[in-house]
């Protein structure tokens, strides 16, 4: 899934820049309007480094806490902030666990890490994808599980498909792996 609005996005950071320039010319260096459409351009040049170095900050910051904001989740940010800890349990043909998931997301990265009564799971490849034919956005998560367990030491490989119900903080959907195994996932966001 696309994480931003990209025509959005790419007028913003634009007109940062021009901003940055400009603010930079006419402040900064004190340039008058004749010396800025002389034949010399090194004025013009010399703060191209400055003015990246600016952006680089404003996206660092924005890519790790202010998409977060609900001001721009309507015309900007299209994927939800799932950041937190998740309670809830999941499903097998034989039993019901508890099972607790860690997600620490930006903008452009999102890592999980899931904890049952017997191991630990660390997401490998976590996504966040749309289905327009279904109006609903899903959690994919594939991962890496380790067994914690006296006697045993198993691993295997799975993958979590949830379903993202944004309004009431639930995640809820299935899983499979390797072994084979599957079975059904419900988790609430801790506030």
């Amino acid at each position: 899934m696309k994480n931003l609005q990209y025509r959005s996005a790419i007028t913003i950071f634009v007109g940062i820049t021009i901003l940055s320039f400009i603010i930079y010319i006419f402040l900064i260096s004190n340039i008058s309007f004749k010396e800025l459409i002389s034949k010399d351009l090194n004025h013009l040049i010399k703060p191209i480094g400055l003015i990246i170095t600016i952006d680089i900050i404003i996206w660092t910051i924005f890519d790790k806490w202010l998409w977060k904001l609900r001001i721009f989740h309507s015309w900007l940010v299209k994927i939800p902030d799932l950041n937190g800890i998740w309670i809830g349990t999941y499903e097998t043909k034989y039993k019901t666990s508890k099972i607790r998931l860690e997600i620490i997301q930006t903008l452009t990265i999102i890592g999980c890490k899931i904890e049952t009564e017997n191991g630990v799971s660390v997401g490998y490849a976590t996504n966040i994808l749309y289905e327009p034919e279904k109006h609903q956005k899903k959690l994919i998560i594939s991962y890496n599980y380790e067994l914690q367990s006296n006697k045993e030491n198993k691993e295997h490989r799975g993958t979590y498909d949830l379903i993202i119900d944004e309004q009431n903080k639930l995640l809820k959907g299935s899983y499979w792996t390797n072994k084979p195994s599957k079975g059904k996932i419900s988790a609430l966001k801790k506030l």
